[in-house]
Parts: C-alpha cells; sequence; structure tokens
C-alpha cells in the first residue's frame, strides 16, 4: 500500500506540476493523451517479450499475450488518443465511467507492489493505470471536456459488449495455446478467473472482492462480473455528481 501511495503521489504532482508551468496547458495535456498511453503499452508487450527468464515457454507465451492491450486499461490506453483525434463525447465519457474508477480499483486489488521499487514489472503495471487514472481528471481540469449523464447508460452497454468480445478471445486463445497442465493463458479483465497469475508458476491467485463473486455464481465465467455493474453505476453516480450540483445550483454569473 504505501509503495502505491509513493507512486501515486509522485506521478500525480509530475503531471500536474508539468501542466501547471507549461506555457501551452492544452497542447501539453493533447501530446501526453495521444502518446504516453500507447508507449507504455509498446513498452510492458517488448519488456515481457525480451525477458522469459526462467519461465517455461507455455508461461513465457501467457505473460507476452496477458501484456496485450486488450486489458481494461489496455483498451483506455487507445481510448485516449482517440478522444484526442476525433473530441467525441461518448469516448470520454466511457474513459470517465469506465476506466477511471476500473483504473483505480485495480490499482489497489492488484498485488504486483508486493514486488517492490525494483521490480520492472511493477514499474510496468502501476505506471500507466496510474495515468489511466489521472488522464481523464487532468482534461476535466483543463476544461476541455465533462462527462455527459446521458451517456451512462450507453457506456454500460459497451461495457458488456466489451466483456463479451474479450472472453470470446480469451476462450478462443486458451482452446489453442493452453495446455492439461496450464489450461488458461490469458484471463482478460478477470473474464476467465477472478485473479492474477504467478508468471514463475503459473499458479493462478483470486483477487479479493472478485474470488468471492465467482464463487457466489458457481464459478459462472464472465457472467460473474455483470454482478460489479450495479456497484459501477452506484460509482459513476457519485462521479457525476459534482457536475450535476455544478449545473443545478450553481448561481449564473453576472455580467
Amino acid at each position: 500500500m504505501l509503495t502505491l501511495l509513493i507512486l501515486l503521489l509522485s506521478i500525480s504532482a509530475i503531471l500536474f506540476g508539468a501542466i501547471y508551468f507549461f506555457p501551452s496547458k492544452r497542447r501539453l495535456v493533447f501530446i501526453i493523451a495521444s502518446f504516453v498511453p500507447i508507449v507504455l503499452v509498446t513498452a510492458r508487450i517488448i519488456y515481457r517479450i525480451f525477458t522469459p527468464g526462467n519461465l517455461e515457454r507455455v508461461l513465457h507465451l501467457s505473460s507476452i499475450l496477458q501484456g496485450l492491450p486488450l486489458q481494461m486499461c489496455g483498451i483506455a490506453a487507445f481510448l485516449l488518443p482517440y478522444f484526442v483525434l476525433t473530441r467525441r463525447e461518448f469516448i470520454f465519457s466511457l474513459l470517465y465511467f469506465f476506466s477511471c474508477p476500473g483504473a483505480f480499483i485495480t490499482l489497489f486489488l492488484d498485488n504486483t507492489a508486493e514486488f517492490g521499487f525494483g521490480n520492472v514489472e511493477m514499474w510496468t503495471f502501476f505506471i500507466p493505470h496510474i495515468i489511466y487514472f489521472l488522464l481523464p481528471i487532468i482534461l476535466i481540469i483543463c476544461k476541455e471536456v465533462k462527462p455527459q449523464f446521458r451517456d451512462l447508460k450507453w457506456v454500460i452497454a459497451t461495457i458488456i459488449i466489451i466483456l463479451v468480445a474479450v472472453h470470446f478471445i480469451c476462450l478462443t486463445l486458451n482452446s489453442i495455446w493452453g495446455t492439461a497442465e496450464h489450461p488458461i493463458i490469458v484471463n482478460y479483465i478477470f473474464t476467465v478467473f477472478p485473479g492474477n497469475s504467478d508468471l514463475a508458476t503459473g499458479e493462478w491467485i483470486e483477487l479479493p472482492i472478485l474470488g468471492p463473486l465467482f464463487h457466489l455464481t458457481g464459478g459462472l465465467q464472465l457472467f460473474y462480473l455483470f454482478l460489479l455493474l450495479p456497484l459501477l453505476i452506484v460509482i459513476d453516480l457519485v462521479l457525476y455528481a459534482p457536475f450535476y450540483f455544478q449545473k443545478n445550483f450553481t448561481a449564473p454569473k453576472t455580467k
């Protein structure tokens, strides 16, 4: 937890400090949102390709495939530059209502911080997730865009579509490259198993919250995640509350 807090505060200070002192805030935000996420995703994949260590061949393959941008935050890495290019409000709403809270919750669920500051895997996990959490907030602060409440229902529908599509990809890849000893090769967005794998042993370890939900549904892959949708809606309502009060209870400026 201490490692996570240090990283969160440090990266926040660097990003907000750079934006505060940079002459053209809008240009800097667009540069960060356009290039940093994709660079981070690419760096993570390259790192996993060239650091097999003592992993078995199937576990090294699993490590590489798990690094592909089919996780929730990996998808956000491509949505951010797409939003910058198109300025579509719905894309930002998807980032704010889904990727932003998802990245924040994942930071506290994952156990990668236990590896310590000297572990590259820890850096390649936490830095992208912190940036994906902060960038939508920075875009709002810089008055580039605001989330739209009317988009919330479409965001939920899009989330369901993404989960189903990603689960199908997981089943396909696991059927192709899975073995009797290691049947799960990929587990994008936790649609197959409610946890992460130990890259050294291939053992899958359940995460808090997800594990109990998985067993509550009798081990139903994918569908157990739908139990989190009501919680996500509550979180999204809280995230939208400041904009609601600003719109409805702030007195208009008089000339």
